[in-house]
């Protein structure tokens, strides 16, 4: 996760992830933009879950969420991030009880049960 360095959000923590460029798969989309963002390459699993931002009159994103897992890299903090690591569960949970998670990571992180 990382810390968003512009608004929406800017301060909170977020899971990085960025727009699809046109032609571009969602899979590889992920990939781009995990590697841009956190400086981290991965190999893509799952559909987690698909979810929809809207805050009119100048934000809709339809965010898609899957399971990924580590394959390489050290943690950097793109532009986009002022600060990128791994997180502990233990520490998510600390963040959300402080409310420095963006209302739709805590979304999936309930629906991925990490928080309650």
């Amino acid at each position: 996760m990382g810390i968003r360095n512009k608004n929406p959000n800017k301060g909170k923590w977020i899971i990085p992830g960025g727009k699809v460029n046109f032609g571009e798969s969602l899979t590889n989309t992920l990939i781009r933009e995990i590697s841009e963002e956190s400086g981290i390459t991965i190999q893509i699993g799952a559909l987690l879950g698909v979810y929809e931002l809207v805050n009119p009159p100048k934000e809709h994103r339809i965010i898609v969420v899957y399971n990924a897992e580590y394959r390489g890299g050290n943690v950097v903090s793109g532009d986009d991030l002022v600060s990128a690591r791994f997180l502990p569960k233990k520490e998510i949970q600390d963040l959300y009880g402080r409310n420095l998670i963006s209302d739709v990571v805590v979304k999936i992180l309930i629906d991925a049960k990490i928080i309650r």
